[in-house]
């Protein structure tokens, strides 16, 4: 654990702007779908985003490594489960939830892991709130950031349609950070789509059109832009 990446400071620096990103997002997520009574968050992290399903009624459990900070959890210590999300199975026996979340974690996680890792999400519910790091977002430990596309081709192969229905709801919320507003998706079982009549409704007005998953937020280009030419002034500095 001491050679962890994710230390208190890695927590400390991302739990506020995420807790809030959660109390704003998660609403919108309920114009589409009855609150869920269950929930699995697999790399939970601090628990911001349970803790936030959790005031909403849920039950809730969330999943991560040793390396958490558990005196820093915004759920209780109970409700966190220990798992190597690299090297372990997270699909808990065949438990099934409401609603499983994954955000901004699979980016952690190596390529060969990626197919197994989307196949465990989709083994703990019908409906998976995703997102991953696009490339040169940047971040601690990312060692597979990769497009949405890449993503939904793997929930694809577990016959998920992808349902790009929260992005264009929060893009331009100035609250909600804009990893989550890039790169937030949400994956349901095509069979079970009939039970969420709205979503079903989403999904056959567009099933037709072709998707632009690969989306860049202006705040996201500006900033990586902002990095290249502050390098670039260090590095001219330097000659």
């Amino acid at each position: 654990m001491d050679n962890t990446p994710y230390d208190e400071n890695f927590y400390r620096a991302q739990k506020d702007g995420s807790y809030r990103s959660a109390e704003l997002t998660i609403p919108v997520l309920f114009n589409y779908i009855p609150k869920p009574k269950t929930v699995v968050d697999v790399g939970c992290g601090l628990g911001t985003w349970l803790s936030v399903f959790k005031q909403h009624g849920a039950e809730v459990a969330g999943v991560d490594g040793s390396y958490v900070q558990k005196d820093m959890l915004y759920i209780d210590k109970e409700e966190f489960f220990e798992a190597d999300l690299e090297n372990e199975s997270i699909t808990n026996g065949g438990q099934r939830f409401d609603l499983a979340v994954s955000l901004e974690v699979a980016e952690h996680l190596s390529a060969k892991r990626a197919p197994t890792f989307i196949h465990d999400l989709t083994a703990l519910s019908d409906m998976v709130f995703f997102s991953a790091a696009v490339p040169l977002q940047g971040g601690t430990n990312h060692i597979n950031e990769q497009w949405q596309s890449y993503w939904a081709k793997f929930f694809a192969d577990e016959n998920y349609v992808c349902l790009d229905c929260i992005r264009p709801q929060i893009w331009g919320e100035n609250e909600i950070k804009v990893e989550y507003k890039q790169n937030i998706l949400l994956y349901v079982k095509e069979s079970a789509l009939s039970n969420y009549p709205r979503l079903l409704e989403f999904y056959l007005a567009r099933r037709h059109d072709k998707q632009h998953l690969d989306m860049i937020h202006p705040d996201n280009w500006l900033g990586v832009v902002h990095y290249m030419h502050e390098l670039m002034r260090k590095q001219q500095g330097l000659q």
